[in-house]
């Protein structure tokens, strides 16, 4: 019997370039003091979650409102229009 030794997955990931491009878009805005505050959800590869907020008291409701905008749009797009 001949024994067959496959190649170890890599441990190296390549970035997703859309969310590269958009968290160093967000950076140079926070940078420049054009975002006051974020909330920030993220998928890891292994399929955890993480996320984040910076907080205050600078509109908040706006901050729920953009974020329930988020929701209804990413549920469209998503989830919606697989069926």
């Amino acid at each position: 019997m001949k024994l067959i030794k496959f190649p170890e997955k890599s441990t190296q990931l390549e970035p997703d370039e859309s969310a590269l491009r958009m968290a160093e878009d967000l950076l140079e805005w926070c940078k420049s003091g054009a975002v006051r505050h974020v909330a920030v959800v993220g998928i890891m590869s292994d399929g955890t979650c993480i996320d984040g907020y910076s907080g205050g008291v600078f509109r908040p409701y706006v901050m729920l409102g953009a974020l329930e905008k988020l929701k209804l749009e990413y549920a469209a797009r998503e989830i919606q229009s697989r069926d």
